[in-house]
């Protein structure tokens, strides 16, 4: 069965036959989707996102299970007694082949990260691989990524300690003890961990992104608010519309007459906008394996 028809990157391996690396790789990519048709829910997760998310976010919330249903069924067989000792190395062999890290990029170059690259990209390294990018992008002497926004930064600071704790207590959820060497995976194991990740969504993620939804108020130099001030810039223009005609003959008889005309200043707005942070990448996409697809009965 042929996997992929690209050969592997052989400086990115600790190998150096071809055909060895090439073997590695279409073992390790074949295995991961077994890992999946063995552990993961498809059709439950799906139907689980339907019903708990949102539909305009079901796109995101899939992404996210995803990355944490990879990491823990990466997991299990590396760290368990239910697969050899050679499966894992061959999962790490092709995550070293298809994670993007630092030294990939070019050094002239400044890699700009939203709010969900950098999501995602903390729950790869945390979960799946470590690969150093989030180090570097929140490094401030390292110029090589940085955030799109503030807001991107911000809103992934604020954030991050919610994604540990899904992440921690995602991997602890196993769909086979340790010792169990019969196979007997329990795949509603997969649908706690979706559970934990829709949590974390619903609790800490989206809303950060409701954040502008509503019109803040915010003092002007006379103490009243911008809605106040909204409310009364509206009262004016109504008037001034109302008489309108009124005005016109009044600058038609005042220009006439060679008179300087005042026009009324409008009343300031004091607003405060608080920026969203970029809910969609804005890189390249690294080069994972691909996510599973829940639409698959």
């Amino acid at each position: 069965m042929l996997i992929t028809g690209n050969e592997a990157d052989l400086d990115r391996i600790p190998l150096n036959d071809q055909l060895t690396a090439d073997h590695a790789h279409q073992f390790g990519l074949a295995f991961h989707e077994l890992l999946h048709i063995l552990k993961t829910a498809i059709s439950g997760i799906g139907d689980l996102i339907e019903t708990s998310v949102e539909s305009e976010y079901h796109e995101q919330v899939h992404d996210l299970i995803n990355l944490i249903e990879d990491g823990a069924i990466e997991s299990e067989a590396i760290h368990g007694d239910n697969f050899s000792d050679n499966a894992g190395i061959r999962l790490e062999l092709t995550r070293r082949l298809h994670s993007q890290t630092p030294e990939d990029l070019l050094a002239d170059k400044c890699l700009k990260y939203s709010f969900w690259d950098a999501v995602t990209g903390y729950l790869y390294d945390r979960a799946i691989f470590e690969t150093g990018t989030i180090d570097c992008l929140l490094d401030p002497k390292d110029t090589r990524i940085e955030f799109l926004t503030e807001a991107d930064r911000d809103a992934f600071l604020n954030v991050r300690k919610q994604l540990d704790e899904m992440v921690d207590s995602a991997l602890k959820i196993w769909s086979a003890s340790r010792d169990d060497t019969d196979h007997r995976h329990d795949k509603t194991a997969s649908l706690r961990r979706a559970r934990v990740v829709i949590d974390t969504w619903n609790n800490a993620i989206e809303p950060l992104l409701q954040v502008d939804d509503e019109p803040k108020q915010t003092s002007s130099e006379d103490g009243a608010t911008a809605l106040e001030v909204d409310n009364s810039a509206a009262r004016e223009l109504k008037q001034l519309t109302n008489h309108k005609m009124v005005i016109e003959l009044q600058i038609r008889a005042e220009t006439k007459g060679g008179c300087q005309i005042h026009r009324p200043k409008k009343p300031l707005v004091n607003r405060t906008r608080i920026l969203r942070p970029t809910l969609h990448s804005t890189v390249k996409p690294r080069r994972r394996l691909d996510r599973i697809s829940l639409s698959s009965r």
